[in-house]
């Protein structure tokens, strides 16, 4: 009985002095590098407006061109070299959300099965369906993570297909920028560079491709940089009208001519109508009755499949007067030449009453001409519409009988499959499909996984619950998150920083940007409540929320201007600090007391030795724009901070004094931002760091750093990740790609899964150390176990090593 309780319990008694691809031809640009308008005040208040401000603030690109290029030029270092891939047995799974997509902004169809459809997602990638919408493949998860803004498919020969990358609405910068035009010449299994990838010097995004089924060769691409044709199946490209393209469509019955709306962007660069007659080799302004150029905002068009001339535009208001309204819909009876405006009876880029102030006809603008019938529109805004008397009065056709939503909202495609003449959709929540004109919809979005991610928590209590925060497609919850890929969803919008009771799986509290702010709910996110009280009315992007580590009442939460404790659950909040506008705060795992914060998209790092009741301002920083802190979990006082840089080892860092001064442990890691950071809790060498490409592990306390994706984890920005101690997983919610976890151990060992044992303590004594101290490990072990202890001294320096074994 003794030898048996020997060989499962280790006690270790230290006595110390002192503890604590290649790149082809740059094509001819247009040159953008022109003062921008003067972005109007209602546009900085639209939520997109600040997504992409914050996207962007959060990647300092003072020493790049093209953020999304840097990205690509690291991704082809990384594929190049084997020897940055981690050999760490294990591979990553993905748990959704299944049941409902993110947000979807191109759709493309087969030209002959009409079962097989692409789909281009935001952030995740592009996807492939041969069964209707059944089961979807993912196509780019091994390139760097794209946005598909376009996708076109050679009518001749299908296995041959263009994208076009980077999401583009122009808002002073793209939503996602891209790195150019890619070719597959294997139905999307791989692909290649054309002559328009290259280091663009302003931010790229697709918006259409026209591909002409009477001479293949011939393409025409519709971007950012402007309009370009291609005389050789879209492998090198000619600039050929310099506007900023809104949306670009074929003639049904005349392939070779094509109409192309433009933006406003500025006095030299105005908006308007355009037709070519071959291709898009040359392009003529047309359309008398329009507004002007400086009125002319985000357009989409209609051309009528059987009445060609006729062809309608759904104008939104330009950047110069404030981008969102609807500016006018608009009909001509001879393509194009000369236009009506039609007295519509709504607004069909905004919400309906009381939400009529919230308009995204930048963003969300679809119009399509049904195919039976010219008196049939069907317009995508926010919400679904449809008129059956020209476009005069317009009924929503996206709730079902129960008023619940059949479609999400925010639309960005509305066209006809060209094989079986059914309507579809592409929307923030997926693509859907009709065949009784918009009275019921079917979903095809299942296994379209492309959230994107900007928190993940697990409960403590139960390994199967987990709750995370969305871009657009809000609030997401599963109770048996390992068992099946159905999330429920709640609170559409963008949801931020959440928290799990450790004491109580059911009790949870999220932040949700606009109206409602903080919230909680007692009975696992049945029911919620408000939890307001004592706040501001402001609001702030990227809302934090984070529980005490002992103490399950107090949460600390911030808005632009303040920033916020509560000590009795949420139910009422002090304001702590006129230091607002945090993007995360982490309390120390030893000395709960020494909270941490960092100010949203700046250097400025807070502490506080109460527990967030008052605060002070660091004198030194690890560098800005700080993106995560992460506290060590077996010792007080060592805290890492990771920053959103492309530049030379400045992604991680590292402090021993309590964020006093900081140390650069970045070392042989990539050029890219580091999003988000946490520490092994069993050995505090092991760091795992989630980058705009993956996730990568130090085993060695940032001296070296290794991809952490073993073949499976897609090259996909990692927005929030955490490590689970109950069944040592790590954890982390993509930018693009859902929900993702791998099993993990606190070895170097690749055979680390014959491992199983718990560290049940680890205690210095006395705490903190003076002129001597004790240190004891207690491990319960079932099978062989081999470790080794390393202790640092206060300057981070090894000062002792013991192996220890258990047979």
């Amino acid at each position: 009985m003794q030898n048996k309780v020997q060989k499962n319990k280790l006690i270790t008694i230290i006595i110390l002095s002192s503890f604590i691809i290649n790149q082809s031809l740059i094509i001819a640009q247009i040159n953008y590098n022109v003062q921008k308008p003067t972005i109007h005040e209602t546009t900085e208040n639209h939520k997109q407006f600040k997504r992409v401000t914050d996207y962007s603030k959060n990647r300092k690109t003072t020493s790049i061109l093209n953020p999304d290029w840097a990205r690509w030029e690291e991704w082809l270092k990384i594929k190049n070299e084997p020897q940055s891939k981690s050999s760490r047995s294990g591979n990553w799974e993905n748990f959704g959300p299944h049941n409902v997509s993110g947000r979807i902004i191109s759709i493309a169809f087969h030209p002959t099965d009409s079962n097989t459809i692409y789909a281009g997602s935001a952030g995740g990638g592009l996807w492939k369906t041969t069964n209707n919408g059944l089961t979807w493949n993912p196509l780019t998860d091994f390139l760097p993570s794209l946005a598909i803004g376009a996708i076109a498919i050679n009518p001749k020969n299908p296995n041959k297909i263009l994208i076009a990358t980077g999401e583009g609405y122009s808002l002073l910068t793209e939503f996602s920028s891209g790195i150019g035009i890619l070719v597959s010449y294997d139905a999307g299994q791989t692909f290649s560079t054309t002559s328009f990838t290259a280091p663009l010097n302003q931010n790229f995004a697709g918006m259409d491709i026209a591909w002409s089924p009477k001479d293949t060769n011939k393409v025409c691409v519709a971007t950012s940089f402007g309009v370009y044709f291609s005389p050789d199946g879209g492998i090198s490209y000619t600039g050929t009208l310099n506007r900023l393209p809104s949306r670009m469509v074929m003639d049904p019955q005349h392939p070779d001519t094509l109409y192309l709306s433009a933006r406003y962007y500025n006095a030299s660069i105005p908006g308007g109508f355009y037709r070519s007659f071959n291709m898009g080799q040359t392009w003529s302004p047309i359309g008398t009755g329009l507004p002007n150029g400086n009125d002319f905002g985000y357009a989409s068009i209609s051309v009528n499949a059987n009445y060609p001339n006729k062809l309608l535009l759904n104008i939104s208001s330009s950047d110069f007067n404030g981008v969102g309204p609807m500016h006018g819909l608009y009909k001509s009876s001879n393509y194009g030449v000369s236009w009506t405006q039609i007295p519509t009876n709504v607004d069909i880029h905004c919400y309906p009453a009381p939400g009529n102030n919230i308009c995204q006809g930048w963003f969300a603008n679809t119009i399509c001409y049904s195919k039976n019938d010219t008196n049939t529109i069907f317009a995508g805004g926010t919400r679904f519409w449809k008129s059956e008397d020209a476009g005069l009065t317009w009924l929503l056709k996206d709730t079902t009988l129960s008023s619940a939503y059949a479609l999400h909202v925010d639309h960005h495609q509305t066209l006809y499959h060209p094989l079986t003449g059914v309507l579809f959709d592409a929307n923030d929540g997926g693509i859907n499909y009709t065949n009784d004109d918009g009275t019921t919809w079917t979903s095809i979005s299942n296994g379209l996984i492309t959230h994107q991610f900007y928190t993940l928590s697990s409960a403590e209590t139960d390994p199967e619950m987990v709750i995370g925060g969305t871009q657009d497609v809000g609030f997401f919850s599963n109770h048996q998150a390992h068992s099946t890929p159905i999330w429920n969803n709640r609170f559409n919008g963008d949801a931020f920083g959440n928290v799990i009771d450790y004491t109580d799986k059911n009790k949870w509290y999220a932040t949700i940007f606009g109206q409602y702010k903080r919230v909680k709910s007692v009975n696992g996110g049945t029911n919620w409540s408000l939890l307001n009280n004592g706040t501001s009315a402001d609001d702030q992007w990227r809302m934090p929320m984070v529980i005490h580590p002992s103490n399950p009442n107090i949460l600390l939460s911030s808005n632009n201007n303040f920033m916020y404790k509560t000590i009795d659950g949420g139910l009422n909040w002090q304001t702590t600090s006129t230091f607002g506008y945090i993007n995360c705060f982490e309390f120390d795992k030893i000395s709960p007391n020494e909270v941490y914060a960092s100010k949203l998209h700046t250097g400025i790092v807070y502490k506080s030795f109460d527990a967030g009741s008052t605060w002070a301002i660091l004198a030194n920083s690890p560098g800005a724009p700080i993106t995560d802190i992460a506290t060590d979990p077996n010792q007080t006082g060592i805290v890492y901070a990771t920053v959103g840089s492309f530049a030379s080892q400045d992604q991680v860092f590292k402090s021993i004094d309590g964020g006093l001064n900081w140390t650069n442990i970045s070392n042989n890691f990539p050029l890219i931002p580091a999003n988000t950071i946490c520490i092994n809790p069993y050995n505090s060498d092991i760091i795992y760091v989630g980058a705009d490409l993956g996730v990568w592990e130090s085993i060695d306390a940032g001296n070296t750093w290794l991809l952490y994706n073993n073949l499976t984890l897609p090259y996909v920005v990692i927005g929030d990740m955490h490590y689970y101690k109950p069944d040592s997983t790590l954890r982390v919610g993509t930018y693009g790609r859902g929900y993702w976890k791998i099993k993990t151990y606190p070895t170097n060992s690749s055979t680390s899964e014959n491992y199983e044992s718990t560290i049940i303590s680890q205690k210095l004594n006395p705490n903190p150390a003076k002129k001597g101290t004790v240190f004891y490990t207690v491990i319960n072990s079932k099978k062989p176990y081999n470790t080794t202890i390393k202790i640092h001294n206060s300057m981070g320096s090894l000062i002792f090593t013991q192996k220890i074994e258990l047979i």
